[in-house]
């Protein structure tokens, strides 16, 4: 979910500081391997200039180089969608195996909630397996709601903004 931008300045950051700077006209400054993770099945990025519209960018007639009349942030636009689309997708490594859970039933449970397809059974085992690890801890939840660096997800602008206005 990291946009054009953040990408092409951590590359230009990093190409210009890695070595002494020695090798600041190779991509990443000439490190033999940059690693970045992402999930395939997790909701769309809420940002603009990301790897997503630089595919569509690629696919259509939108230029990938720079023109002499580009401002700053549109180069380090067209430069990450330019990392993203050419660079990043020269090899890529599909991570298939959770190694974190041991049971078959959680494994299956989980693939369902990863591609989008859970099922009514599922949601309440996750809702039990909540309340068995929390419901009886009255001091982990206090000490959630009370702790500043908690941080709260909301589905809706409306609870977000009762917990906003109970601040």
């Amino acid at each position: 979910m990291v946009n054009s931008k953040v990408l092409a300045a951590a590359e230009r950051n990093i190409r210009q500081n890695v070595f002494r700077g020695q090798n600041s006209k190779e991509i990443w400054g000439g490190i033999p391997t940059v690693l970045l993770f992402g999930d395939d099945y997790q909701l769309w990025p809420v940002i603009e200039e990301g790897a997503i519209q630089g595919y569509f960018k690629m696919t259509s007639t939108y230029p990938l180089f720079p023109s002499t009349k580009s401002s700053d942030t549109q180069l380090l636009c067209q430069r990450g969608t330019y990392l993203f689309t050419r660079i990043m997708t020269e090899m890529v490594f599909f991570l298939k195996k959770n190694y974190r859970v041991k049971s078959k039933k959680i494994c299956r449970l989980l693939a369902r909630l990863h591609t989008g397809e859970p099922t009514p059974e599922d949601a309440t085992k996750i809702t039990n397996l909540h309340l068995a690890y929390y419901e009886h801890d009255t001091e982990f939840i206090k000490y959630l709601k009370e702790n500043h660096k908690s941080m709260w997800l909301y589905a809706k602008n409306m609870d977000k903004d009762k917990k906003i206005w109970k601040c």
